[in-house]
């Protein structure tokens, strides 16, 4: 574990501090795989200059990126799923599955409630779609402590791709004891519906359907931030269903027990057939 500074500069000749103390560090023998990412505040400075503050050695650093990013985090939204605990897929783990109930859910993170305590944990998401098969969709860790008069704390472990109908949240404890009263919760990006009202008209959010194709309007081009920042906001009405709709699978794939039925059927026929005919060979011999 290391200390790391970050400093930035106009003309290379005199520096400013933009990111005094920040923690990079990894335990591999107790299974973290730890953080190297370092933060600081945004700014148009030509020259940045990276020290490691451990003056005793030589630190083997092989290469640095500058990654672009937003100053703002992103809009999340608790999504009403609810965790329950279940068995780990190695020892020591504490480990909480979550059914989204026959669908995906476009969850983008998990957020952790911690009792207040120090500590580190490797985090590790899981999806299936059947609840046999299952494939990890974000990794992580989530530490909480302090150095020296710095606090540092991350509760959250992002998820790419849009996980299955199962979910499932490990943390890896190592020799350690078990965190007590954790609490997570899925959490999906906000998402906002944006169009130009016309006097005396009224308009209709229609959803659920699961062939719909993506869409295209020229709106996204002729609207700026300034213009989606000072929009009115609105709320929906009350839901009411669609009695237009109309089921666009085949019928095949929406009575699929009827297939089943007429596959069964026919393979008890085959073999009645099948039976029928060894006895009529055996008895002509």
């Amino acid at each position: 574990m290391e200390w790391v500074e970050v400093e930035a500069s106009d003309d290379a000749h005199v520096w400013r501090i933009v990111q005094e103390r920040a923690p990079i560090f990894r335990f591999p023998r107790e299974g973290h795989g730890g953080t190297d990412v370092v933060r600081y505040s945004p700014n148009n400075a030509r020259y940045l200059r990276v020290r490691i503050l451990d003056g005793s050695k030589q630190f083997p650093v092989s290469r640095v990126d500058i990654i672009t990013n937003s100053p703002e985090k992103p809009e999340r939204e608790p999504f009403g799923v609810n965790f329950v605990p279940s068995k780990g897929t190695a020892p020591n783990q504490t480990a909480w599955s979550a059914d989204f109930g026959g669908a995906s859910a476009p969850v983008r993170e998990i957020r952790f409630e911690v009792a207040p305590e120090e500590f580190v944990r490797e985090v590790t998401i899981q999806s299936s779609g059947d609840n046999a098969r299952w494939f990890v969709v974000g990794t992580g860790e989530i530490f909480r402590f302090t150095q020296g008069t710095h606090e540092c704390e991350q509760l959250s472990v992002s998820i790419s791709g849009t996980p299955q109908r199962y979910l499932r949240v490990e943390i890896s404890n190592g020799n350690d004891k078990p965190l007590f009263g954790v609490v997570p919760t899925a959490h999906i990006a906000t998402q906002r519906v944006i169009f130009k009202q016309q006097p005396g008209r009224t308009y209709r959010l229609l959803y659920g359907q699961s062939e719909a194709k993506p869409v295209q309007y020229d709106l996204q081009r002729r609207v700026n931030q300034p213009q989606i920042e000072a929009a009115v906001v609105v709320s929906a009405g009350p839901e009411d269903e669609n009695s237009a709709w109309s089921d666009p699978r085949p019928w095949t794939e929406t009575h699929g027990f009827v297939v089943w039925f007429g596959v069964g059927f026919a393979v008890l026929l085959l073999g009645y057939t099948a039976i029928q005919s060894l006895r009529r060979s055996s008895n002509s011999e």
